[in-house]
């Protein structure tokens, strides 16, 4: 059963600083949970203290196809949903926009329209995606729109928002 274990706290980098570790055994998630549980993880965000590591994510592994990177978050400037899309998923995103910034889609949604067909379809388009998947991918970005603004959020990001041979699965570490 390989699964994979990632250390929950406000910042990003975890996977960089040892943050996500990739267990092929409930025996090795046991192992990892024991060791990150209670440690201090130093990341950018955190500082040079760190924050200690009081709970832990894990999630069954899967058969990865592709990885990519989306998120919703508010534009300061026009007070509109911007949603960030890329085909660089797993990654630091921020590395992606300073070395190759034509690998990230950007676009807002009007709160007065709301959410619409054409914002999934943006989404699908630039993450290269086609039949059953753009549909996957044009329902979760109404859902994860909905959710961003029935519950007043600031940030939603999922990296990487994975594709397995099968579907779209958005519950990779998001936050």
């Amino acid at each position: 059963m390989p699964a994979a274990a990632a250390k929950e706290i406000q910042g990003s980098f975890r996977g960089d600083k040892g943050g996500v570790r990739i267990a092929k055994s409930v025996d090795e998630v046991n192992e990892y949970a024991k060791q990150m549980l209670g440690a201090t993880l130093v990341t950018v965000q955190t500082g040079p203290h760190g924050r200690q590591v009081n709970r832990l994510y894990i999630e069954e592994g899967s058969e990865i196809d592709k990885e990519f990177y989306l998120s919703a978050l508010v534009d300061r400037e026009t007070g509109e949903v911007a949603f960030v899309v890329s085909t660089e998923g797993g990654v630091n995103i921020e590395d992606v926009a300073h070395n190759t910034p034509e690998k990230i889609v950007t676009f807002s949604v009007d709160p007065a329209t709301g959410i619409m067909g054409h914002h999934g379809r943006t989404v699908a388009k630039a993450l290269g995606l086609s039949g059953d998947l753009a549909k996957q991918a044009e329902k979760l970005v109404t859902q994860l729109y909905t959710a961003f603004t029935a519950k007043d959020m600031a940030m939603l990001e999922i990296n990487p928002l994975v594709v397995t041979n099968r579907a779209i699965c958005a519950c990779s570490t998001p936050r």
